[in-house]
C-alpha cells in the first residue's frame, strides 16, 4: 500500500472515529475494513500457510459479507483439503 492510499485510509477512519482512542475496538476493525472496501474493493485476497503441513493456502474473502454479519457469534468457518 502506498503512502497516498494509506493517508485516504487514515483520514475516512478518522472522519468516522474522531478520537479512535476511546472507540471500542470492534467498532475501529468494523470502520477500518469499511474503510478499506471503498478504497480497494470487496475482495480481499488472502494468504495463509497450514500449521500442520506448511503448505500454502490462498483463498478470498468478501468485505461486504464480513461486515453484513456485523459481529454476530457465528460458527468459525474451517477448510481440509487432503486431510
Amino acid at each position: 500500500m502506498d503512502a497516498g492510499a494509506r493517508g485516504r485510509v487514515l483520514a475516512g477512519v478518522l472522519a468516522r472515529v474522531p478520537e479512535p482512542a476511546d472507540a471500542p475496538l470492534g467498532e475501529l476493525n468494523r470502520v477500518l475494513l469499511a474503510v478499506w472496501r471503498e478504497e480497494f474493493g470487496d475482495r480481499m485476497e488472502c494468504v495463509t500457510s497450514c500449521s500442520a503441513c506448511e503448505e500454502r493456502l490462498e483463498f478470498e474473502l468478501s468485505a461486504g459479507a464480513i461486515l453484513a454479519a456485523g459481529g454476530a457469534a457465528a460458527e468459525l468457518p474451517s477448510v481440509e483439503h487432503g486431510g
